[in-house]
């Protein structure tokens, strides 16, 4: 059952010896990236006369995720509200290791449900 939606929040800090390269969040298998659909820039530390006391951090941000809850120091989540998804159709999840620049940002709890769960038959079980 979906517990909530979500949306996340990830930080990465540039310095003079950081990469350049963008961050590789991505799901456990690395299989799938997470995309972001907004960003924004903050100033940590600058000076004008020392170019390598420059800091900045990219906070980049997530569209919605259907979260189904934890599994040890991962997240089990799906693309989007799974709740407007055809109901025969199960949810496509994957992983998403907590990291300590990852924060949930927007949380919307969503009502249990009690009703039924339908599982698609197993492929080794169907005719």
């Amino acid at each position: 059952m979906p517990k909530a939606l979500i949306r996340l929040a990830y930080q990465q800090i540039i310095d003079a010896d950081a990469e350049t390269t963008l961050p590789g969040l991505e799901d456990t298998l690395h299989i799938r990236p997470v995309h972001f659909i907004n960003h924004y820039f903050l100033l940590i530390e600058s000076d004008v006369n020392d170019r390598s006391a420059h800091k900045v951090s990219i906070i980049y941000l997530t569209d919605t995720f259907t979260y189904f809850g934890n599994m040890g120091d991962t997240l089990l989540l799906a693309q989007g509200d799974t709740r407007q998804t055809a109901e025969d159709q199960p949810a496509q999840t994957f992983l998403l290791n907590m990291d300590p620049r990852l924060s949930v940002f927007n949380y919307v709890e969503l009502p249990y449900q009690t009703e039924e769960i339908l599982l698609p038959k197993p492929f080794a079980l169907q005719d």
